[in-house]
């Protein structure tokens, strides 16, 4: 039951191909999680300024044309099978598509881990999503270092949670077993393995505290610097961190990975650091990115301007 609105704007063979592929995530989710009733059904009419994803108020899973993407996206394996999992999710249990567990943290980094945990089932390999950007070769590894406490957003704190999932064992069954559940909390996640259980206790356990000083602290980390008026930034990683992580410290770097381009930065211990604006400095968003060593634990947004 796979109903393809807007087919005809591709190839036949390639249609052909999503079908498939549809189908046969359509299957494994039965066989795994139970039946589900509805058609699924795929847009590839979506106007351009839509990203690729499920919406839930329409029940439809969009593929729109965009010069960033590689025949929409619908070429990625892994990008098909995780937007599957959304629908039928919603579809076959009611608990995980409340306004709630669709909009709050919580339940974004559970829709996100577990939808990259089935796109894994299907096709285990290190990767997920290649053959998908034109400018990268794929989106994120599912294993990661990522800790969820000290991950941004849901979508990074879900790729943390699919690390979990795959260290501890977590079988589907015991994934079917939380949603049967109706409960959707990383709570009632914890309960299906004594081995998840633990992990997420621990990684519950670590926190950074920033002490900012040379300017009023801003709760969402946004900090216009005067030139000559530097901003200081003092991580403090708790006592559990510092057990499981010894080698903690702080990196900065943008979104591409680069240093900044328009921010001094600098440190003398990677865990306190002084940054300084120019006359030519420009906006820019910044992660301080911590480490244990040279393994990536989380990061923290900073929205940086100058004046």
């Amino acid at each position: 039951m796979v109903s393809i609105r807007g087919g005809e704007r591709i190839p036949g063979e390639q249609l052909q191909r999503l079908r498939q592929r549809a189908e046969r995530a359509q299957d494994f989710f039965q066989e795994n999680f139970g039946a589900v009733s509805q058609p699924l059904k795929i847009d590839l009419e979506a106007e351009a300024k839509f990203s690729t994803g499920y919406n839930s108020e329409t029940d439809t899973i969009s593929f729109p044309e965009s010069r960033n993407l590689i025949e929409r996206g619908i070429e990625s394996v892994d990008v098909v099978d995780h937007e599957i999992f959304h629908a039928l999710v919603a579809q076959r249990y009611p608990a995980a598509n409340t306004p709630e567990a669709l909009d709050s943290l919580e339940g974004q980094r559970l829709h996100e881990g577990l939808a990259d945990f089935f796109a894994y089932k299907m096709n285990p390999d290190p990767l997920f999503g290649e053959n998908y950007r034109k400018d990268r070769d794929y989106l994120r590894r599912y294993q990661t270092d990522m800790t969820i406490s000290l991950a941004p957003g849901g979508h990074a704190q879900g790729n943390a949670l699919t690390g979990h999932l795959l260290r501890e064992e977590v079988e589907l069954k015991d994934v079917r077993q939380f949603l049967e559940s109706g409960k959707f909390t990383l709570e009632a996640l914890a309960e299906v393995s004594p081995r998840l259980k633990e992990a997420l206790e621990k990684d519950a356990s670590f926190a950074v505290k920033q002490q900012v000083s040379g300017y009023p602290p801003s709760a969402i980390h946004r900090y216009r610097i005067q030139s000559g008026q530097p901003l200081k930034v003092d991580f403090q990683p708790n006592a559990a961190l510092l057990a499981a992580h010894p080698d903690f410290r702080v990196d900065w770097s943008t979104m591409e990975g680069v240093p900044s381009r328009f921010y001094r930065i600098e440190s003398q211990d990677g865990r306190n650091f002084q940054l300084s604006s120019n006359a030519e400095s420009q906006p820019e968003k910044l992660l301080a990115r911590y480490f244990d060593g040279e393994r990536l634990l989380g990061s923290q947004p900073y929205y940086l301007s100058g004046k």
